[in-house]
């Protein structure tokens, strides 16, 4: 008979099964890690005083979700530039699709980022983009105030 398999196949399929640990999906260890390195101190951000943890979810930027700045240097701006570069290379196939296909099809990589059940790395993510945009929009005003009040 076809595909009658033998009672001693089977047990071999499932010590088998047995051996192999279920992990992640190679993208969203990626994706983890990427985000990890955002909030990773005397990398991307400064090393919080009377803390061990080397990755810290606090917020880049005062604004929304944060009163105090953090303080950064150029080097940790790099850092977190290359960073969000690489992270925006994974999520850039929205880009290049119409949008009546976008709800559809969606990007696997947005998914997992926005739909995180850790809500804490979500806001610090959320609220350190937002922030970061508005800080640099508002330097960009200045600059421009001035270049126009001198001509």
């Amino acid at each position: 008979m076809l595909f009658d398999e033998s009672q001693e196949e089977l047990q071999k399929y499932e010590i088998a099964a047995e051996e192999y640990e279920e992990v992640k999906p190679l993208a969203e260890e990626l994706i983890d890690t990427l985000i990890d390195l955002l909030f990773f101190a005397d990398f991307t951000l400064p090393r919080p005083q009377n803390s061990k943890n080397k990755v810290t979810y606090a917020i880049w930027q005062s604004g929304v979700g944060c009163n105090t700045p953090v303080g950064t240097s150029k080097e940790f701006e790099s850092n977190r530039t290359e960073i969000l570069r690489l992270l925006l290379t994974l999520t850039s196939p929205s880009m290049y699709m119409s949008a009546s296909l976008l709800p559809a099809q969606g990007v696997k990589a947005i998914t997992y980022i926005a739909t995180c059940p850790d809500k804490q790395v979500v806001l610090s993510v959320l609220c350190s983009l937002l922030n970061t945009v508005r800080f640099l929009h508002q330097i960009y005003l200045l600059s421009v105030t001035n270049l126009a009040s001198r001509h």
